[in-house]
């Protein structure tokens, strides 16, 4: 019997693809990247495709401005994560027939809006009718400096990440209680209008010393095992650095919930997770400074193969737990 694809996730999937389709000369990273990085008359243009469905992807209080602007931002984000900057974006979008023709209108204002923030623009894309809203974005953009991935950490790097981490997560568990309490309306904001951390991945394509990078869309410790496997490494991260925001930390005590478990495992922060030799840090904080933007030193890359977290010095295995299509393996948030 043929297995389910709620059995075996969206990794199969992946690794089915890496399995069929074949590189050509011209591409440098493919397949299991956040994008595709082609080489063309001497420099380099990355490409990648970001999708999401109205039932499993948008919550029912999300505006069309909204979910405008998160179609962006999932595909720049994934741009931001291999070092490229934003220039073009395509999008299919399918709807049902009985869909407002004035919500299509601001969705796409909204597209537009938000692909000229980042210094790009909206060059095409496709209609078409579906049971449910989905939107798929195809975004392009150049690296101007070197290209980052996922398999390119070794033994003896440290583990940065961009912002903070958390606010998505705690915002979606906000939305899903219904609660409407004014304090935490800027956690809902982190779930609905999340950015794109385009200058930071510029900035970290452009140190030399930062090895590997991906964004934080599935939750932080799935995407630590996501590098740690692809480069075949071992990661430790101390979880006493990790950078929540004050008000997640409320709002999980209000609830009786622990803050660490959004930041580990909620994903959708979109923020950006990276390795970095020790020796160009000082380097790479110059460069922030500069920018006015901010990451924080969570751990390190050691010999080995899995992800740890330590705690008043005690360290355990940190479970491969995230968000994963197909077997929403994802905790209860």
């Amino acid at each position: 019997m043929s297995k389910r694809l709620k059995d075996v996730g969206e990794s199969a999937v992946l690794r089915l693809a890496r399995k069929i389709f074949t590189k050509s000369k011209i591409v440098v990273t493919g397949i299991g990247d956040d994008a595709a990085v082609l080489s063309i008359g001497g420099k380099f243009f990355a490409m990648t495709t970001d999708m999401f469905v109205g039932k499993t992807s948008i919550p029912q209080i999300a505006t069309p401005e909204q979910i405008g602007k998160k179609a962006v931002v999932i595909n720049f984000s994934d741009l931001a994560a291999v070092g490229a900057r934003p220039i073009a974006l395509l999008f299919s979008i399918a709807m049902p027939a009985d869909f407002e023709l004035s919500s299509v209108e601001r969705i796409m204002r909204s597209m537009e809006k938000e692909a000229r923030r980042y210094g790009a623009c909206v060059v095409g894309g496709d209609v078409d009718e579906g049971e449910d809203i989905t939107i798929a974005g195809f975004a392009f953009g150049i690296v101007e400096g070197k290209i980052l991935a996922r398999d390119r950490a070794r033994p003896g790097e440290l583990v940065g990440v961009t912002g903070e981490l958390g606010s998505a997560a705690a915002g979606l568990d906000v939305i899903r209680r219904k609660l409407e309490e004014k304090r935490f309306e800027p956690l809902i904001r982190a779930q609905l209008e999340p950015e794109a951390r385009c200058v930071e991945g510029i900035i970290l394509g452009k140190c030399k010393g930062v090895t590997s990078a991906i964004d934080i869309s599935d939750g932080f410790a799935y995407n630590l095992w996501q590098i740690a496997e692809e480069s075949g490494i071992g990661i430790t991260v101390e979880k006493e650095k990790l950078p929540i925001c004050s008000l997640v930390k409320e709002y999980s005590k209000s609830i009786g919930k622990d803050p660490y478990d959004f930041a580990l495992f909620g994903g959708e922060d979109y923020e950006l997770l990276f390795t970095i030799k020790p020796s160009s840090l000082s380097e790479l904080e110059r460069k922030f400074k500069r920018a006015n933007r901010k990451f924080t030193i969570v751990g390190k890359t050691v010999r080995g193969r899995g992800v740890w977290i330590s705690e008043e010095g005690k360290v355990k295995r940190l479970p491969k737990i995230g968000f994963e299509h197909f077997r929403h393996n994802s905790q209860n948030l």
